[in-house]
């Protein structure tokens, strides 16, 4: 649909029908705009749709449309009938994920070894970062909404929680709607890390520019808003890291763990995908591979780290990497506790 409704077009379709079907994903908000089009007009009609005609969830499948369509027109008969094929065959499940390469599972790896040590609960948010709630990192407890991890996490330690509480969220997410949030648990003198992932852009949406990228909407330079002092400014801690050091990462945010108040962790590292269309190196290129004689199958790599490069072989129970999709950025070396990739 198209938002604002032309209104002319739709009182042309609207005049002389008795019943009019409208398919939208998700909320009805076309059909409840295109109700209120037709009384502010007059026109005497039933709008049925998402708000209980047909359900209100799930996506417009063609066995949704058509059963809906005949509910509403019994007599309708359908040219051709459809039914899906059926396929003898498994199809694998695609489970979310980041882009190879992306600082964000460096950072999920090192927070997930955190709060495994700490048995800390982590509330995630909106972002490509929320991929690590899916197999096989399984790191964030909760997805809600947009900027909801900090809320959450406050909420959970004043509950009495009787576990360390780690929020995170994306910059732009931040900029969005975590700012409240973060003010708030400042304020309240919550005790809670908030992991902060800055990648300069709105990556999961198109790489729209926000507060935080120092340019605005057309491209021309604009004052980009500083985490640190950000922070700073609210009186709580602050530490910054680079998410490419594993080792260093994960120093950090186990101090933050253990500090009291809220600590703030900023990830800060250009988005890979729009860094590397620019020219931007974010590493020394490192071509390794898996020594299949000390690999022991064990997926730690996969499971911890979740790299699509990184594949299992099911008939030699072995890990190899996927020379065509690997970036090189040698992180797995560090992840392998065996030794095995080098």
């Amino acid at each position: 649909g198209t938002l604002p409704l032309p209104r002319g077009k739709v009182l042309d379709f609207l005049k002389g029908k008795k019943k009019v079907l409208v398919f939208e994903e998700l909320e009805p908000v076309v059909e409840n705009l295109i109700k209120q089009l037709a009384l502010d007009n007059g026109l005497k009609l039933q709008v049925l749709g998402r708000s209980g005609f047909y359900s209100p969830d799930g996506e417009l499948t063609v066995p949704l449309v058509t059963q809906a369509v005949r509910k509403l027109d019994p007599g309708l008969s359908l040219k051709k009938e459809f039914s899906p094929p059926k396929l003898d065959l498994q199809i694998p499940v695609r489970t979310r994920t980041q882009c190879v390469g992306c600082a964000h599972r460096a950072l999920l790896y090192s927070l997930k070894r955190v709060a495994r040590k700490k048995k800390a609960v982590v509330f995630g948010d909106i972002g490509c970062h929320d991929a690590g709630s899916f197999k096989p990192m399984e790191l964030q407890s909760t997805i809600y909404c947009m900027g909801s991890s900090v809320p959450m996490a406050t909420g959970a330690h004043f509950a009495g929680l009787q576990r360390p509480v780690i929020s995170m969220m994306g910059d732009s997410t931040l900029f969005h709607l975590g700012l409240n949030g973060l003010v708030n648990a400042a304020y309240q003198k919550s005790n809670q890390v908030i992991v902060l992932g800055d990648n300069r852009t709105t990556a999961m949406t198109g790489f729209q520019p926000h507060a935080g990228s120092g340019v605005d909407i057309r491209g021309a330079e604009s004052p980009r808003v500083d985490l640190e002092m950000l922070g700073r400014s609210l009186g709580i801690k602050v530490h910054s890291v680079d998410p490419y050091d594993l080792q260093g990462s994960y120093e950090v945010l186990l101090q933050a763990v253990e500090e009291e108040g809220v600590s703030l962790v900023i990830a800060s590292k250009a988005c890979f995908l729009q860094g590397s269309r620019q020219g931007e190196k974010f590493f020394e290129p490192t071509k390794l591979k898996v020594d299949q004689e000390l690999c022991q199958g064990c997926m730690i790599c996969i499971n911890d780290f979740g790299c699509p490069a990184l594949v299992y072989s099911t008939e030699t129970e072995k890990v190899h990497i996927d020379e065509l999709t690997c970036v090189q950025c040698g992180l797995c070396a560090e992840v392998c506790k065996l030794g095995a990739i080098s």
